[in-house]
Protein backbone atom coordinates (compact mmCIF):
# COMPACT_ATOMS: atom_id res chain seq x y z
CA UNK A 1 0.00 0.00 0.00
CA UNK A 2 1.28 3.48 -0.80
CA UNK A 3 2.63 5.69 1.96
CA UNK A 4 -0.05 8.36 1.61
CA UNK A 5 -0.87 9.13 5.23
CA UNK A 6 0.60 10.99 8.17
CA UNK A 7 3.76 9.32 9.42
CA UNK A 8 4.31 8.31 13.03
CA UNK A 9 6.51 10.89 14.76
CA UNK A 10 6.85 9.49 18.28
CA UNK A 11 5.15 7.36 20.92
CA UNK A 12 4.22 8.47 24.44
CA UNK A 13 4.52 5.88 27.21
CA UNK A 14 3.36 7.03 30.68
CA UNK A 15 5.44 5.44 33.44
CA UNK A 16 5.43 5.49 37.23
CA UNK A 17 8.82 7.23 37.35
CA UNK A 18 11.67 8.20 35.05
CA UNK A 19 14.26 6.24 37.05
CA UNK A 20 12.08 3.15 36.63
CA UNK A 21 11.79 3.79 32.87
CA UNK A 22 15.53 4.35 32.52
CA UNK A 23 16.27 1.04 34.27
CA UNK A 24 13.69 -0.96 32.32
CA UNK A 25 14.57 0.36 28.87
CA UNK A 26 18.30 0.33 29.62
CA UNK A 27 17.96 -3.36 30.45
CA UNK A 28 16.48 -3.87 26.98
CA UNK A 29 19.54 -2.28 25.39
CA UNK A 30 18.27 1.22 24.68
CA UNK A 31 20.26 4.41 25.11
CA UNK A 32 18.05 6.70 27.20
CA UNK A 33 18.51 10.48 26.99
CA UNK A 34 18.87 12.66 30.10
CA UNK A 35 15.70 13.58 31.93
CA UNK A 36 13.84 16.69 30.78
CA UNK A 37 11.20 18.65 32.71
CA UNK A 38 8.08 20.31 31.32
CA UNK A 39 6.60 23.45 32.91
CA UNK A 40 3.19 21.73 33.08
CA UNK A 41 4.35 19.09 35.55
CA UNK A 42 5.52 16.13 33.47
CA UNK A 43 9.00 14.98 32.55
CA UNK A 44 10.47 12.59 30.01
CA UNK A 45 13.50 10.42 29.33
CA UNK A 46 13.42 9.92 25.58
CA UNK A 47 14.83 7.20 23.34
CA UNK A 48 15.89 8.55 19.94
CA UNK A 49 16.28 6.55 16.73
CA UNK A 50 18.25 7.00 13.53
CA UNK A 51 15.03 7.29 11.51
CA UNK A 52 14.15 10.53 13.31
CA UNK A 53 11.40 8.98 15.44
CA UNK A 54 11.51 8.46 19.19
CA UNK A 55 9.91 6.96 22.27
CA UNK A 56 8.84 9.26 25.09
CA UNK A 57 8.63 7.57 28.49
CA UNK A 58 6.68 10.19 30.44
CA UNK A 59 6.09 10.63 34.17
CA UNK A 60 4.23 13.05 36.41
CA UNK A 61 6.91 14.84 38.43
CA UNK A 62 5.01 17.85 39.81
CA UNK A 63 1.41 17.16 40.83
CA UNK A 64 0.61 20.80 41.55
CA UNK A 65 1.81 21.93 38.13
CA UNK A 66 -0.20 19.11 36.53
CA UNK A 67 -3.29 20.22 38.50
CA UNK A 68 -2.92 23.74 37.13
CA UNK A 69 -2.31 22.54 33.58
CA UNK A 70 -5.30 20.23 33.68
CA UNK A 71 -7.47 23.03 35.05
CA UNK A 72 -6.34 25.14 32.07
CA UNK A 73 -7.55 22.40 29.72
CA UNK A 74 -4.21 20.93 28.63
CA UNK A 75 -5.25 17.66 27.00
CA UNK A 76 -1.74 16.19 27.12
CA UNK A 77 -1.62 16.31 30.92
CA UNK A 78 -5.22 15.26 31.45
CA UNK A 79 -4.92 12.21 29.22
CA UNK A 80 -1.56 11.21 30.73
CA UNK A 81 -2.89 11.30 34.28
CA UNK A 82 -6.08 9.49 33.31
CA UNK A 83 -4.07 6.73 31.64
CA UNK A 84 -1.80 6.28 34.65
CA UNK A 85 -4.78 6.13 37.00
CA UNK A 86 -6.91 3.81 34.85
CA UNK A 87 -4.37 1.55 33.15
CA UNK A 88 -1.01 2.01 34.87
CA UNK A 89 1.99 2.06 32.56
CA UNK A 90 1.87 1.42 28.82
CA UNK A 91 1.50 3.01 25.40
CA UNK A 92 -1.03 5.84 25.64
CA UNK A 93 -0.44 8.23 22.74
CA UNK A 94 0.70 8.25 19.12
CA UNK A 95 2.08 11.45 17.62
CA UNK A 96 1.74 11.90 13.85
CA UNK A 97 4.05 14.22 11.95
CA UNK A 98 2.58 17.52 10.86
CA UNK A 99 3.63 20.43 8.67
CA UNK A 100 0.48 22.42 9.49
CA UNK A 101 -1.06 21.77 12.89
CA UNK A 102 -3.92 24.21 12.34
CA UNK A 103 -4.93 22.38 9.18
CA UNK A 104 -4.68 19.05 10.96
CA UNK A 105 -6.86 20.30 13.80
CA UNK A 106 -9.49 21.39 11.28
CA UNK A 107 -9.27 17.98 9.66
CA UNK A 108 -9.77 16.24 13.02
CA UNK A 109 -12.66 18.58 13.80
CA UNK A 110 -14.40 17.88 10.50
CA UNK A 111 -14.12 14.16 11.20
CA UNK A 112 -15.56 14.62 14.69
CA UNK A 113 -12.41 13.76 16.66
CA UNK A 114 -10.80 17.09 17.59
CA UNK A 115 -9.93 17.74 21.25
CA UNK A 116 -9.59 21.49 21.43
CA UNK A 117 -7.27 24.12 19.98
CA UNK A 118 -3.60 23.51 19.14
CA UNK A 119 -1.08 23.68 21.97
CA UNK A 120 2.48 24.99 21.59
CA UNK A 121 5.32 24.44 24.04
CA UNK A 122 9.01 25.39 23.90
CA UNK A 123 11.90 24.84 26.28
CA UNK A 124 15.68 25.17 26.47
CA UNK A 125 17.81 22.08 25.85
CA UNK A 126 21.52 21.54 26.31
CA UNK A 127 23.43 20.02 23.38
CA UNK A 128 27.10 19.54 22.50
CA UNK A 129 26.84 22.75 20.47
CA UNK A 130 25.38 24.69 23.39
CA UNK A 131 21.91 25.57 24.65
CA UNK A 132 19.15 25.66 22.06
CA UNK A 133 15.40 26.18 22.04
CA UNK A 134 13.25 23.23 21.11
CA UNK A 135 9.50 22.79 21.08
CA UNK A 136 6.38 21.21 19.68
CA UNK A 137 3.01 22.33 18.39
CA UNK A 138 0.23 19.79 18.92
CA UNK A 139 -3.37 19.19 17.85
CA UNK A 140 -5.19 16.35 19.61
CA UNK A 141 -7.63 13.80 18.23
CA UNK A 142 -9.55 11.56 20.62
CA UNK A 143 -12.54 9.29 20.23
CA UNK A 144 -15.35 8.74 22.76
CA UNK A 145 -15.02 5.02 22.06
CA UNK A 146 -11.55 4.84 23.67
CA UNK A 147 -10.62 6.97 26.67
CA UNK A 148 -7.16 5.34 26.90
CA UNK A 149 -6.12 6.13 23.31
CA UNK A 150 -4.85 9.56 22.27
CA UNK A 151 -3.47 10.67 18.92
CA UNK A 152 -2.09 14.07 18.03
CA UNK A 153 -0.55 15.89 15.10
CA UNK A 154 2.92 17.13 16.02
CA UNK A 155 5.16 19.76 14.47
CA UNK A 156 8.60 19.95 16.07
CA UNK A 157 11.03 22.86 16.39
CA UNK A 158 14.79 22.44 16.73
CA UNK A 159 14.69 18.84 17.93
CA UNK A 160 17.02 17.59 15.18
CA UNK A 161 19.95 18.54 17.43
CA UNK A 162 18.86 15.88 19.95
CA UNK A 163 19.39 13.08 17.42
CA UNK A 164 23.15 12.78 17.81
CA UNK A 165 25.21 9.74 16.74
CA UNK A 166 25.53 8.86 20.43
CA UNK A 167 21.83 9.21 21.27
CA UNK A 168 20.63 7.06 18.35
CA UNK A 169 23.18 4.27 18.94
CA UNK A 170 21.56 1.43 20.91
CA UNK A 171 23.17 -1.73 22.20
CA UNK A 172 20.17 -3.69 20.97
CA UNK A 173 20.65 -2.39 17.41
CA UNK A 174 17.29 -0.61 17.18
CA UNK A 175 17.15 1.82 14.26
CA UNK A 176 13.58 3.07 14.10
CA UNK A 177 9.86 2.58 14.48
CA UNK A 178 8.20 0.19 12.04
CA UNK A 179 4.64 0.33 13.31
CA UNK A 180 2.09 0.51 16.10
CA UNK A 181 -0.70 -1.97 16.82
CA UNK A 182 -4.00 -1.34 18.56
CA UNK A 183 -6.60 -3.94 19.50
CA UNK A 184 -10.38 -3.79 19.44
CA UNK A 185 -13.15 -6.37 19.56
CA UNK A 186 -14.30 -5.21 16.11
CA UNK A 187 -11.46 -3.33 14.39
CA UNK A 188 -13.61 -1.94 11.59
CA UNK A 189 -15.78 -0.13 14.15
CA UNK A 190 -12.84 2.29 14.49
CA UNK A 191 -12.02 2.73 10.81
CA UNK A 192 -13.11 6.39 10.69
CA UNK A 193 -10.87 7.25 13.64
CA UNK A 194 -7.91 5.48 12.02
CA UNK A 195 -8.55 7.33 8.77
CA UNK A 196 -8.85 10.67 10.55
CA UNK A 197 -5.64 10.45 12.57
CA UNK A 198 -3.49 9.00 9.79
CA UNK A 199 -5.08 10.89 6.88
CA UNK A 200 -5.10 7.56 5.05
CA UNK A 201 -8.33 7.46 3.06
CA UNK A 202 -8.21 3.79 2.16
CA UNK A 203 -6.81 1.61 5.00
CA UNK A 204 -5.95 -1.93 4.03
CA UNK A 205 -8.44 -4.46 5.38
CA UNK A 206 -7.62 -8.12 6.04
CA UNK A 207 -8.70 -10.99 8.24
CA UNK A 208 -6.46 -9.51 10.97
CA UNK A 209 -8.01 -6.05 10.98
CA UNK A 210 -7.27 -2.71 9.28
CA UNK A 211 -3.95 -0.99 8.62
CA UNK A 212 -2.83 2.47 7.48
CA UNK A 213 0.66 3.28 6.20
CA UNK A 214 2.65 6.49 6.23
CA UNK A 215 6.31 7.12 5.34
CA UNK A 216 7.67 3.68 6.07
CA UNK A 217 5.65 2.75 9.15
CA UNK A 218 2.16 1.56 9.87
CA UNK A 219 -0.66 2.02 12.36
CA UNK A 220 -3.09 -0.87 12.60
CA UNK A 221 -6.08 -2.12 14.56
CA UNK A 222 -6.44 -5.88 14.96
CA UNK A 223 -8.71 -8.23 16.85
CA UNK A 224 -7.57 -9.72 20.18
CA UNK A 225 -7.31 -13.11 18.51
CA UNK A 226 -5.10 -11.71 15.75
CA UNK A 227 -2.96 -9.91 18.34
CA UNK A 228 -2.38 -13.21 20.17
CA UNK A 229 -1.23 -14.83 16.92
CA UNK A 230 1.05 -11.90 16.04
CA UNK A 231 2.64 -11.33 19.45
CA UNK A 232 1.88 -14.40 21.57
CA UNK A 233 0.08 -12.27 24.16
CA UNK A 234 -3.53 -12.57 25.29
CA UNK A 235 -5.67 -9.45 25.68
CA UNK A 236 -9.35 -9.28 26.71
CA UNK A 237 -11.75 -10.06 23.86
CA UNK A 238 -14.18 -7.32 24.86
CA UNK A 239 -11.76 -4.50 25.70
CA UNK A 240 -12.36 -1.15 23.97
CA UNK A 241 -9.78 0.23 21.55
CA UNK A 242 -6.30 0.12 23.13
CA UNK A 243 -2.73 0.80 22.04
CA UNK A 244 -0.96 -2.49 22.70
CA UNK A 245 2.37 -2.84 20.89
CA UNK A 246 4.95 -1.21 18.70
CA UNK A 247 7.53 -2.67 16.32
CA UNK A 248 11.13 -1.52 15.94
CA UNK A 249 13.63 -2.24 13.20
CA UNK A 250 16.81 -3.87 14.48
CA UNK A 251 20.17 -4.48 12.77
CA UNK A 252 21.14 -7.85 14.23
CA UNK A 253 18.45 -10.08 15.81
CA UNK A 254 21.10 -12.54 17.01
CA UNK A 255 22.93 -9.81 18.93
CA UNK A 256 19.61 -8.63 20.32
CA UNK A 257 18.68 -12.10 21.58
CA UNK A 258 22.07 -12.49 23.26
CA UNK A 259 21.66 -9.13 24.98
CA UNK A 260 18.19 -10.07 26.24
CA UNK A 261 19.38 -13.44 27.49
CA UNK A 262 22.29 -11.88 29.36
CA UNK A 263 19.87 -9.39 30.94
CA UNK A 264 17.49 -12.18 31.96
CA UNK A 265 14.67 -10.82 29.78
CA UNK A 266 12.20 -13.35 28.47
CA UNK A 267 11.30 -13.15 24.80
CA UNK A 268 9.59 -15.18 22.10
CA UNK A 269 10.33 -15.58 18.40
CA UNK A 270 7.38 -15.29 16.04
CA UNK A 271 7.75 -15.03 12.28
CA UNK A 272 11.34 -13.79 12.36
CA UNK A 273 10.58 -11.17 15.01
CA UNK A 274 11.81 -11.04 18.59
CA UNK A 275 8.92 -10.21 20.94
CA UNK A 276 9.52 -8.71 24.38
CA UNK A 277 6.36 -9.15 26.50
CA UNK A 278 4.66 -6.28 28.26
CA UNK A 279 5.79 -7.33 31.72
CA UNK A 280 9.40 -6.60 30.67
CA UNK A 281 8.56 -3.38 28.80
CA UNK A 282 6.46 -1.40 31.28
CA UNK A 283 3.06 -2.42 29.98
CA UNK A 284 3.70 -2.43 26.23
CA UNK A 285 4.63 -5.32 23.95
CA UNK A 286 7.70 -4.58 21.81
CA UNK A 287 8.44 -6.47 18.58
CA UNK A 288 11.93 -6.20 17.09
CA UNK A 289 12.03 -7.05 13.40
CA UNK A 290 15.06 -7.32 11.09
CA UNK A 291 16.03 -4.15 9.25
CA UNK A 292 16.18 -4.48 5.45
CA UNK A 293 19.11 -2.12 5.00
Amino acid sequence: MASDGRAIDHLVLPVAGLDRARAAFGRLGFTVAPDARHPFGTGNACIYFADGRYLEPLAVIDEAACDAAEADGLVFVARTRHFLAAAGEGLAMVALRSDDVDADRRSFEQAGFSSGPPFEFRRKAKTDAGEIEIGVELAFATTPDADLVTAFACRRFGTEALFTPESVAHANGARGVAGVVMTAENPTDHQYYLQAITNCRDPHASSLGIEAHGAGCSLSIVSPRAFAAMFGETVPETDPLRLRAFSLLVDDPDRLRLLLEEAGVGYRRIGGRVIVPQEDALGTTIAFEPSQR
